[in-house]
């Protein structure tokens, strides 16, 4: 049992975490760019660095997250609806790189806060910014999903 493991239960954890103004999107009501976003008012306590950089070394020796089955559903069920809807000839095809690229990104999530599952709000927020990500490349001017631009380089560079 890991340091970071203590005695508290799951549910304590998570319900502190979401009177904090985070933790899973049907508890704040908002997607995950509107949970990162300060709030007006709110202080930002910034971590300094030294202390940053052994939270990130604490957490990749001891904290090893696995998928909760609603999490890898969550994660199959996007993979499997990019597969099917971008079947073209012409396109990019999503593969298994895409997959493990979520499933890293999802234990990633599950690390940062030192948690030992991945839930089903990590695998949601994972597919916001894999949907933000693919949009942002392969959105045409009309508004719709253009694999196709990947066989010309990359998509088209946006100021925001």
């Amino acid at each position: 049992m890991a340091i970071h493991s203590g005695a508290r239960s799951r549910e304590e954890n998570t319900s502190q975490y979401s009177r904090q103004g985070g933790g899973d999107d049907e508890a704040s009501g908002g997607s995950l760019r509107d949970t990162l976003r300060a709030r007006p008012g709110e202080k930002i306590d910034h971590i300094p660095p030294p202390l940053l950089r052994k939270y990130v070394a604490y957490a990749r020796k001891y904290v090893h997250p696995r998928l909760t089955p609603e999490a890898k559903r969550r994660l199959q069920e996007f993979y499997l609806e990019l597969r099917k809807s971008h079947r073209k000839i012409d396109s990019t095809p999503i593969t298994t790189r895409q997959l493990e690229a979520m499933v890293r990104l999802a234990e990633a999530r599950a690390r940062a806060e030192l948690r030992e599952e991945v839930t089903a709000s990590d695998a949601d927020n994972v597919v916001e910014i894999m949907r933000y990500s693919l949009f942002q490349t392969y959105e045409d001017e009309e508004g719709t999903m253009d694999f196709s631009r990947s066989q010309m380089g990359t998509g088209p560079i946006r100021h925001t």
